[in-house]
């Protein structure tokens, strides 16, 4: 039962489209299953906010 529930998993992670910040400010499109953790936890924000480049709103 566990494995048949491992498949699945993994069927759908490889339909799963992930997309984030590298850390050279480059997006990168993959699939979860491709995903490297070490890439993503040191990438950078997808999303830049004003004040956090110290600019006023």
């Amino acid at each position: 039962m566990i494995a048949g529930v491992a498949s699945c998993l993994e069927q759908r992670a490889q339909r799963v489209r992930v997309r984030y910040r590298a850390g050279g400010g480059d997006f990168a499109d993959t699939m979860l299953d491709r995903v490297f953790v070490a890439e993503v936890a040191g990438g950078l924000p997808v999303r830049e906010f004003r004040w956090h480049q110290g600019r006023r709103h």
